[in-house]
């Protein structure tokens, strides 16, 4: 199943910059929200997309875009639904993408299509480790950075370069980071290379030595009560100011784990640790937390109770039971995926009030899509979302809004219903 977290970092998913920040005149208190909503939506590969919005609980519009943007305006209500349909590609599935929020919340939502096509150069880092006494012979160097991933050599002789080939790497200057992991995922040492400019066919060498070697840290996780996972991972990155720097720096599936504290790390850097856990393949946790430097504890969500969701098996289906306990509760994720259709909606807290039930729209009138069929199997998942932050002023595809004091949860519940055979629960 596909289950569309917060996607920082990892994604999970980076996260996007905070809302620009907005200053009141003396004596005027806080500005108020905004009254027209502008949608954008990015589609560098052309796979063609549709849209509708509704103003408060009113009917549904054909939404005009103008290039990849529409605004509209909200009159005197403060709640609005935009539903984008993605044009499936190459025998892919249509995806609607559905968002029902406040101003307050989210004035500027965003939907991407598709991703800009990966293209760049190919340039050598070559690694020098003779001042690095505890390299060894097997050793796996990593070098990464940003959004282009990582790439990794061998150590075949520790007094000998290592030379890690990077492919279709974006051009430019950049932050690199670069890590040497012992034969037991142990990482020995990790530092961040800044100002390197990677050219067509270029190179360039770093040295890695005992003096960049930081005592190690370590990141606790914490499970609730009650929870048995079948299965667990967790980690710790680092994701440099400008974001332009990128790495791992420990992992494991048993609480504590160590981690490298990065050589080089200055003030705008950040740390983040974050967990997954699951209970079978119906219930699980997710966790992020941003930190600067210690030894982290990340508390991981209470799980959906078994039983507390219920879905009627329509084809546009009604959800019952969003009611999970939490004081950060920010949102909702319902997501409904075949081979044929995704549907997936965001519900923020401030739009749904005291309501514990949503029904997805019938929009194919003005979206266009087939919907699910009579005897269709549909999978389900649903997220809520918790943060001290409003993260839905965060974009999935841009980091730098996630910094040393952001913390998200997640807690999923799935299952499958099959439409036309009545209600269903889950997890």
């Amino acid at each position: 199943m596909r289950l569309r977290t917060l996607r920082i970092l990892l994604a999970a998913s980076g996260f996007l910059a905070l809302s620009t920040l907005l200053t009141a005149c003396p004596g005027g208190g806080t500005p108020p929200p905004p009254g027209n909503i502008t949608v954008t939506v990015e589609d560098p590969q052309g796979v063609g997309f549709d849209g509708a919005y509704q103003v408060g609980s009113g009917a549904w519009q054909a939404l005009s875009f103008t290039g990849n943007t529409a605004t509209f305006s909200l009159g005197n209500s403060n709640k609005y639904g935009v539903a984008i349909r993605c044009h499936g590609t190459g025998g892919g599935p249509d995806q609607i993408h559905l968002i029902q929020a406040t101003n307050a919340e989210l004035s500027n939502p965003k939907v991407a299509c598709s991703a800009a096509t990966a293209s760049g150069v190919s340039f050598t880092v070559n690694v020098d480790l003779s001042g690095l006494s505890t390299a060894q012979a097997g050793d796996v160097v990593f070098v990464s950075g940003g959004m282009s991933g990582s790439a990794t050599g061998t150590v075949v002789n520790p007094s000998t370069p290592v030379p890690v080939a990077l492919n279709s790497w974006p051009a430019g200057v950049q932050d690199l980071v670069v890590a040497v992991v012992d034969s037991s995922y142990t990482w020995r040492v990790a530092k961040v290379v800044r100002g390197v400019n990677v050219t067509a066919s270029g190179n360039a060498t770093v040295t890695v030595a005992d003096g960049d070697v930081l005592p190690p840290g370590s990141a606790t996780f914490n499970l609730p009560s009650g929870f048995a996972p079948t299965s667990q991972s967790y980690f710790v990155g680092y994701l440099s100011g400008d974001n332009k720097g990128w790495g791992f720096l420990g992992g494991g599936n048993a609480s504590p784990i160590p981690y490298r504290p990065v050589k080089g790390f200055a003030a705008g850097d950040r740390y983040v640790a974050w967990a997954v856990a699951w209970e079978g393949g119906t219930r699980g946790l997710y966790a992020y937390k941003g930190f600067a430097s210690g030894n982290p504890a990340v508390t991981l969500p209470n799980p959906w109770p078994t039983g507390s969701l219920a879905v009627d098996g329509n084809a546009h289906p009604q959800v019952s039971g969003l009611s999970y306990t939490a004081p950060d509760l920010k949102s909702y994720r319902v997501s409904l995926e075949s081979p044929n259709l995704i549907y997936e909606a965001l519900l923020s807290k401030g739009w749904l009030g005291s309501a514990t039930s949503y029904t997805f729209p019938d929009l194919t009138g003005l979206l266009g899509y087939t919907p699910y069929g009579n005897g269709d199997t549909v999978q389900l998942s649903a997220t809520a979302t918790l943060s001290s932050q409003n993260v839905l002023a965060l974009d999935p595809n841009d980091p730098s809004g996630f910094t040393v004091n952001t913390e998200i949860r997640e807690s999923v519940a799935c299952g499958t219903y099959t439409v036309g055979s009545g209600t269903v629960s889950l997890p």
